[in-house]
């Protein structure tokens, strides 16, 4: 799929050798620093594409911990912005629009949640209230879960009690909706307190709905006499809809949501004792989901993790938290904690592939060295990368195949993260650094990383009306189909000939098929910054809308006709001929890819700015010549 105004990362950051369809990929880890922000890089996020945004964000912090440097960076390392500010808390998110939203928490001032711009200027802010200590007001700092929906609506949950309402519903414009969650009640010596209690993190499922669990407790002389734990929808259901209740002197702490990949939500939660440990063995349940179809919750199953203990009413998401991946066709993969296989007792970290429907397990991983755990990304076929990090920060990435097993190259170093291809960011001598890894193919889920990047958005599905494969529009498409086709012919040594034909099927041929077959057409698109795209699964299973299913499909309101779009790295204005031409070579080497069972051309794009990004960056690298030439 070719997303119109995206920008790319640049030759120098790449880092690779893609003249042919190989490519040269380290698997050892080497790593070439190519920034130094000031140190300490306390946090690495990914923006999300824009025309003429940055790539990632740098965010360090100054010695004495007052105060928080943003720098906005291009994937060379380029500097766009730098902005000095209060210390930022907790994790920063990129909004919709190639920004930052961070969160600070300067003492004796209120807790605040900005959205910054790619210049550093401020879109939107909340702030926290502060509360009577009896000698003056106190500022609370708990920093906020957030879920970024498409169209930069973005939805911030307070999870304890910091000043903030349950839900702040922040949008683009500087709008301000807030929505305060039903309390809980503490009776102390007859004497009743009403205070907001626990939420999850919040997630934006496929139909732009944002969902996040609350609790509401009952506690009388320090005995939880009552819990309920709800599932709050933002469009139709603002009371929420029962997940699970319980009466005994327990708490039902919210957990993370994700979608099933068939429509519905998966919905988890765990249950602490609030005197542990209770039981003093191994308990399969301590977490909990619900297969939520229709808005209505399935009867609650046990995760596949069986912990000795749950550390009372701390909740374990802030020390060993939950978090999910989806594969593909019912699987997802979770990381929790649970007794150690050895039989010492002791609780260590552990992934699970398990069924959505069922909680059925499919295989579980542990750490042989006790290595903390975390998921990175699901790959297409059910695989997954996972990262171990030792106690003293030192990280190793794994690769698992659908059966559990390790396989393919690692990486080693520290505060490794996913950026896109085989390309990873690390932390070296408190800089960041590109590090070259294994290449990731991302599955066709909805939901493929932990916090969708930080987003907590899963990926949105694509719709087509009107779709044909006749009238001007079709005959413009033929036209350029060819004008590509005769640039290859006249000259097959050439490095675009050469890295579209690879090892198998020649491109040459596969315009010469879809001609004579007419299996290309357009249609109008319910994303409009999406130019045109190939064979396509949404993310959601739900069919695009296309009765003949093209092998290509051009949007008849985007770039490839509409002049007022400028599509790829070199700017080029929608609807001439070099737009015309790098969005047809973006779609035909997806097709080639697939047709010669290649991971090493392209990436599944679809839904994935980043992935976009990484594809562009290869047309333009190979096919810049060839592009540039027609008329």
């Amino acid at each position: 799929m070719y997303a119109d105004n995206v920008t790319t990362l640049s030759n120098a950051q790449l880092g690779r050798e893609t003249r042919g369809r190989r490519e040269t990929r380290g698997q050892t880890g080497r790593s070439t620093v190519f920034l130094s922000p000031p140190p300490p890089v306390q946090e690495l996020a990914q923006a999300v594409p824009s025309a003429d945004g940055p790539d990632l964000y740098s965010i360090s912090t100054s010695a004495d911990g007052t105060q928080s440097t943003v720098q906005a960076l291009k994937a060379d390392g380029q500097q766009q912005s730098q902005v000095t500010m209060p210390a930022i808390v907790g994790h920063s998110v990129p909004d919709g629009s190639g920004g930052l939203i961070v969160t600070t928490c300067a003492s004796g001032n209120p807790m605040t949640v900005v959205d910054l711009n790619a210049v550093g200027q401020p879109m939107w802010e909340i702030q926290g209230l502060g509360v009577s200590n009896g000698s003056g007001i106190q500022y609370l700092c708990g920093p906020p879960q957030i879920a970024v929906r498409g169209d930069g609506v973005t939805f911030v949950v307070e999870p304890s009690n910091a000043g903030l309402p349950s839900l702040t519903k922040a949008y683009p414009n500087g709008g301000i909706e807030q929505t305060q969650f039903s309390p809980s009640t503490i009776t102390k010596y007859g004497r009743t307190t009403q205070v907001p209690c626990c939420s999850g993190p919040p997630m934006v499922n496929t139909d732009g709905i944002a969902h996040v669990e609350y609790e509401i407790r009952t506690v009388v002389d320090d005995r939880v006499t009552s819990d309920l734990l709800y599932l709050y929808n933002s469009d139709h259901v603002p009371a929420g809809v029962l997940l699970s209740s319980t009466t005994q002197n327990e708490v039902l702490l919210p957990g993370p949501i994700i979608p099933d990949g068939q429509g519905g939500l998966l919905a988890t939660w765990t249950i602490s004792p609030v005197n542990p440990p209770i039981p003093p063995q191994p308990n399969p349940h301590t977490f909990q989901a619900s297969h939520v179809v229709g808005g209505a919750p399935g009867p609650a199953y046990d995760l596949p993790f069986d912990p000795h203990s749950v550390d009372g009413d701390n909740n374990p998401f802030n020390k060993r938290p939950l978090s999910l991946v989806l594969g593909e066709n019912g699987v997802a993969f979770a990381k929790g904690f649970a007794a150690k296989s050895d039989g010492s007792g002791s609780d260590v970290d552990q992934i699970s592939s398990f069924n959505v429907n069922s909680g059925a397990p499919y295989w579980k991983y542990q750490d042989p060295l006790g290595r903390g755990l975390s998921l990175i990304v699901s790959l297409a076929g059910n695989g997954l990368v996972v990262k171990a990090t030792d106690s003293s920060n030192n990280d190793l990435v794994m690769t698992f195949d659908s059966t559990g097993s390790i396989t393919g190259p690692s990486l080693t170093g520290a505060g490794i993260d996913y950026f896109v291809g085989n390309l990873w960011t690390g932390v070296s001598n408190n800089s960041l650094a590109e590090l070259s890894g294994p290449l990731v193919q991302f599955s066709t889920s909805g939901w493929f990383s932990p916090e969708q990047e930080k987003s907590n958005r899963s990926r949105q599905p694509m719709h087509v009306t009107n779709a044909s494969s006749n009238g001007p529009n079709q005959v413009t498409i033929a036209s350029v189909f060819g004008k590509i086709k005769t640039a290859l012919d006249a000259n097959p040594q050439s490095t675009c000939s050469t890295w579209m034909q690879g090892t198998g099927t020649d491109a040459s041929l596969l315009i010469q098929s879809l001609l004579t077959s007419n299996n290309f057409g357009h249609g109008t698109f319910n994303q409009q910054d999406v130019a045109a795209f190939t064979y396509g699964v949404n993310p959601d299973n739900s069919p695009v809308g296309i009765p003949n299913n093209f092998a290509i499909t051009v949007n008849d309101n985007g770039a490839f006709f509409n002049s007022s779009f400028v599509v790829g790295i070199r700017n080029y204005a929608g609807n001439g001929i070099r737009a015309q031409g790098t969005i047809l070579i973006h779609e035909l080497s997806h097709l080639l890819s697939h047709a010669n069972n290649d991971a090493n051309l392209f990436q599944d794009d679809f839904g994935i700015p980043k992935a976009q990004k990484w594809n562009n960056t290869l047309v333009d690298q190979n096919c810049r010549t060839l592009i540039e030439g027609l008329q």
